[in-house]
């Protein structure tokens, strides 16, 4: 698990080949610098930080200091940390960093401001109250292994998946999510594969294509990870996180080419997404990373970030992404927020908190959740009716197969 932390202000990174590598066994380490800055008015005299590998969850350092910097050596990878700090009239201040990944022989530097508590101990909440990670309950996936289907492990980790293979897809027999290791994360992922000749909505629908996972509803033998029950889960707050890498050479249209989405079925708009991200080609030279609300009918779309040549900044690199959202039909509690880190140089994507006003539960909603993985236009105009194939002169141009990696996925349900 990705341990984030609200109070994490990043100053600096930086990063530079070491002198010396240091082995540890046969691994050779790379070292992470950390940096605290205090805050003003308190005398810190005592420093503590725990390091947690994300690919390894067992592997943790820890660190006691009496001063500010401290160089840690640290096996290759991706980690997070905790810092805490105290004075000699116990006041506390706590800050951490997230997605730092350490590379073979490599030292990198960061700084990180320490925040004051707001509680003395005592005076308020209890230790580990409120949204500190380990509080809330958690329904996660993540690949087991480095080939084969997916489909059984998504499944048996409370998730559901929609794919061309299904009964009237297209494309039986062949699974269109697959597991594979990759290199950078140094773990099993999984491969949402879209075929661009051969493949078809599991409706029967050739107009489009979909491979998504998603939370499954009808049971709740893994706990209840979505807002549900007609209703009266309304008011209820979640948290997602995710990793996904999109190749290098994908391929977008100026149609809709969704990579995730907030869904919410039952009702007059259940039809639409309530909240999606969308990979689109404005032109040749301009492929954008659009985050589009549609708001209950009969409002109309709103594009939350539009930002050109976005796209690029994500072609080819893993990115980890966090987002926060409270269903709620009063547009004074929703709320929705996405942020997303390219994981390379811990380098902030998309970083968005959506103004008042927004509903997020609608009138005859039944449940609301996540969806994960390619859905895209392949033909324009109606559908012709399942199973038919739409005249070609309707092809989207430019698509093509394609195959996106996600890994990690994370639903925390706020108590």
């Amino acid at each position: 698990m990705i341990f984030l932390f609200t109070s994490a202000v990043i100053i600096s990174v930086s990063c530079k080949p070491q002198q010396a590598a240091v082995s540890s066994g046969d691994e050779k380490n790379g070292s992470l610098q950390i940096t605290v800055s205090g805050i003003e008015g308190y005398n810190f005299s005592e420093y503590k930080a725990a390091l947690h590998s994300a690919f390894h969850p067992s592997r943790t350092e820890s660190w006691e200091h009496k001063n500010q910097s401290e160089i840690f050596p640290l096996p290759p990878g991706l980690w997070t940390a905790e810092i805490e700090a105290k004075d000699e009239n116990a006041h506390t201040a706590r800050g951490g960093f997230t997605n730092i990944l350490i590379e073979e022989g490599e030292l990198k530097t960061i700084t990180v401001s320490l925040k004051i508590d707001d509680e003395e101990p005592g005076d308020g909440e209890e230790p580990g109250d409120g949204e500190e990670p380990g509080d809330n309950p958690i329904l996660a996936l993540s690949a087991t292994a480095a080939s084969g289907s997916a489909y059984s492990v998504i499944q048996n980790a409370g998730f559901d998946y929609e794919s061309p293979d299904q009964a009237g897809g297209g494309h039986e027999g062949e699974p269109h999510i697959m597991q594979q290791y990759d290199s950078v994360l140094q773990k099993n992922v999984f491969a949402f594969v879209t075929h661009r000749g051969v493949d078809r909505n599991a409706t029967g629908d050739w107009t489009r294509q979909r491979v998504e996972i998603k939370i499954d509803h009808r049971t709740n033998s893994h706990g209840r990870f979505f807002c549900g029950l007609g209703g009266a889960d309304e008011g209820r707050s979640f948290i997602h996180r995710w990793k996904f890498k999109l190749p290098s050479d994908f391929a977008v249209s100026n149609q809709f080419t969704h990579i995730h989405q907030i869904k919410n079925e039952g009702g007059n708009d259940a039809s639409q997404p309530v909240v999606v991200l969308t990979a689109r080609a404005v032109n040749s030279n301009d492929k954008r990373l659009q985050l589009t609300y549609n708001a209950p009918s009969p409002g109309s779309n709103v594009q939350w970030v539009n930002s050109p040549n976005s796209l690029n900044d994500y072609l080819g690199q893993w990115v980890q992404c966090e987002e926060r959202i409270i269903y709620s039909s009063d547009s004074s509690k929703a709320f929705y927020s996405l942020k997303i880190t390219r994981i390379s140089d811990n380098q902030i994507l998309m970083n968005f908190t959506a103004p008042s006003g927004i509903y997020t539960w609608r009138n005859g909603n039944t449940h609301g959740r996540p969806k994960f993985g390619v859905y895209r236009l392949i033909f324009t105009g109606s559908s012709p009716g399942n199973n038919i194939e739409p005249d070609s002169s309707n092809a989207v141009n430019g698509l093509k197969d394609e195959t996106v990696l996600f890994a990690d996925f994370e639903i925390e349900r706020v108590e």
